[in-house]
């Protein structure tokens, strides 16, 4: 007799692959298209058969493929537009910043007081401005920035401008620990808390997309140490896990992702419009989820969480999920009547 996985596999087969590629039970050629397994999307059989009789080996690694992970491109990475974008100096006021540094003592206040640090560090950033947004020079643009911090070391805006100049430079793990200075400074500084989120994100996703699943499970976790209630972090965390075969560490993850997506307010349909960043994470948790619990045989659950991912943004794949997941759920309780018979 065949058990409830067998049937609920066989009821899982979906679309049709292209043609070409062999059986992956029997290594038949078909005359027409292989039949692909609609939930890791990756297995393909010639027949019915031979998808049953590949399942106890297929079921250990048939998972649904986790949603996009949320990595964000260099520009959202550099959100804080440079004072000089915004009302640049002219050429001669640069040059006058110049010579102002170069020997600050003949250049007094009008009441003949001596120019303070601070500002002396506004000129530093001009000039580095200056080298960031018109000349494109990051290298020197960040001696100067480095240059306004060691003058006014409570101001968050050179720490802020040399991490742009390193994001410009994909040196992200360096505009990392700029924009943790900043931070540390003054939380509410230009958008500083999205930036240093998003550093997080981007170094996690290249070390996992690189292989080094441990490597990003901390970049995030350290992210997770400043921001514990994060939703993308502990969503990209869970993303990460779930690559690791990790599922119950994973499970943590989405869970705590949920929490913080219900507390924003985002479980509600569409409330969440971030096209920029790639992926729609609060459908992703509840993809992710129901992934998982789909893997541990809790199909009930599985049905569940992809209902609260179409319930925040249907797509045609969670309305398939959807009546795939129904049509086993009837196949095994059919089963289970049969046998009780």
């Amino acid at each position: 007799m065949t058990d409830g996985l067998e049937i609920a596999s066989e009821v899982i087969l979906g679309k049709m692959s292209q043609p070409g590629r062999t059986c992956d039970h029997c290594g038949a050629l078909p005359e027409k298209p292989l039949r692909i397994c609609s939930n890791c999307r990756a297995a393909r059989y010639c027949s019915r058969a031979c998808q049953k009789a590949s399942w106890k080996t297929h079921k250990k690694s048939c998972m649904t493929p986790p949603n996009v992970e949320f990595a964000p491109n260099t520009d959202t990475l550099s959100r804080p537009v440079l004072e000089a974008a915004k009302s640049p100096h002219s050429p001669q006021e640069f040059r006058r910043f110049e010579k102002i540094i170069r020997d600050p003592k003949q250049y007094p206040m009008a009441d003949g007081t001596p120019l303070t640090n601070e500002m002396l560090a506004d000129m530093h950033c001009a000039l580095g401005d200056e080298q960031c947004l018109v000349h494109h020079n990051n290298a020197k643009a960040i001696k100067q920035y480095q240059n306004a911090s060691n003058l006014s070391p409570s101001n968050p805006k050179p720490h802020v401008c040399m991490a742009v100049c390193y994001v410009q430079l994909n040196r992200t793990s360096d505009a990392l620990k700029c924009y943790h200075a900043a931070y540390a400074l003054d939380p509410t500084y230009k958008g500083v808390e999205d930036n240093l989120l998003d550093c997080y994100c981007t170094i996690g996703s290249t070390q996992r997309s690189k292989g080094d699943i441990e490597g990003a499970c901390k970049t995030y976790r350290a992210g997770l140490e400043t921001f514990p209630q994060d939703m993308t972090l502990n969503y990209n965390l869970g993303n990460a896990l779930l690559h690791g075969g990790r599922l119950d560490e994973a499970l943590v993850s989405y869970k705590a992702a949920e929490v913080a997506m219900k507390t924003r307010g985002f479980d509600k349909p569409h409330a969440y419009n971030k096209p920029t960043d790639g992926a729609n994470v609060p459908r992703g948790i509840y993809e992710n989820m129901a992934g998982v619990h789909f893997h541990k045989g809790d199909l009930h659950k599985a049905l569940k969480m992809i209902k609260k991912a179409h319930h925040i943004s249907p797509t045609p794949d969670t309305t398939e999920r959807i009546q795939m997941l129904e049509e086993v759920i009837q196949e095994r309780k059919g089963l289970a009547d049969i046998t009780n018979a």
